[in-house]
């Protein structure tokens, strides 16, 4: 919260704003915006510099540095965040039977602002603190209020239990027999024996128990899992980091959250290291898949730390 004069100024209550190509081109000279800003997508329309949206804003800028107003101050200070990223957090939305949805939000100075850029301007929000953008996180991507034991699984695991599970229109199905076996092994293009294999595996770890005559039977856990992932809703947070001269760091971090709103799993791509450490040595895939559910409080520690925003 900003304080300007007696007044107070709260970011959460104020709207997105559009500006022009000429409003940035006005201001590209004091921020210099490194190439991970979206205000250097602008460069190259050669727009005629022109400030008549950031005077009515309450921006400062060089041809008028006083006489600002408080929301001004937090546009402005939106914009310097959008000048000098330190990481991109991508929020994406796939499923539902709505159109999929991304928006990207650019943090760097313990700020955060949603941006979206096209040749006609830049839209952006007013910049909210890392605590208020994990709150609104944790809350959009509330986790189901039931509860199942945390789980690990391979891709190929999913893989299959997905293809042997889903009839033709994409539910669950929590029995298959012997036929309905060798046709998911057709359908989805796993040789027989490494797929015996994987069940072999899924059985051991009591994901799937076998039933007489070759059939299958999903466990209460899998079924869990698997019940929203059939939903084929996904929500998915992307976090990139850049160094000072805007360069994206090589390894980018992926956290998913599957299922319908307020019915979500959390589900966490683990790679490398990370991933030695969580199977003790050498993984036989180069991913693991770990599943939980959170409540909002336990959601919100997990993504600060997770994102690397927990203030210090």
């Amino acid at each position: 919260m900003e304080i300007t004069g007696s007044r107070f100024v709260d970011p959460l209550t104020l709207k997105p704003v559009r500006l022009s190509p000429g409003a940035i081109a006005a201001l590209a000279g004091e921020l210099k915006p490194n190439k991970a800003s979206p205000l250097s997508a602008f460069a190259s329309l050669k727009a005629a510099p022109n400030t008549a949206d950031l005077d009515a804003l309450g921006i400062t800028h060089a041809a008028r540095p006083t006489g600002g107003s408080g929301k001004g101050k937090l546009y402005r200070q939106a914009l310097e965040t959008l000048a000098a990223p330190e990481a991109t957090l991508t929020m994406a939305e796939v499923g539902g039977g709505q159109p999929p949805l991304s928006v990207r939000i650019v943090l760097g100075a313990e700020r955060a602002v949603m941006a979206d850029v096209d040749s006609d301007g830049l839209s952006l929000s007013p910049p909210v603190s890392y605590p208020e953008l994990v709150k609104a996180l944790a809350r959009h991507f509330e986790n189901t209020p039931m509860y199942a034991e945390q789980r690990a699984f391979w891709p190929s695991q999913l893989k299959l239990l997905t293809a042997l599970f889903s009839n033709e229109a994409g539910a669950l199905e929590l029995e298959v027999g012997a036929a309905g076996v060798k046709v998911c092994f057709d359908r989805s293009g796993v040789a027989e024996a490494e797929g015996k294999q994987v069940l072999e595996e899924l059985v051991k770890h009591q994901l799937i128990e076998a039933k007489a005559g070759g059939a299958y039977a999903l466990g209460e856990n899998a079924a869990f899992w698997l019940t929203r992932l059939a939903t084929g809703q996904i929500g998915e947070l992307t976090w990139v980091l850049y160094d000072e001269a805007g360069n994206a760091q090589p390894q980018s971090t992926e956290l998913r959250f599957v299922g319908a709103p307020k019915d979500r799993v959390t589900m966490v791509t683990v790679r490398g290291e990370e991933l030695k450490g969580l199977v003790g040595g050498e993984a036989p895939e180069s991913a693991g898949v770990v599943c939980q559910v959170m409540d909002r409080g336990a959601l919100s520690g997990f993504l600060e730390a997770y994102l690397g925003l927990a203030q210090e």
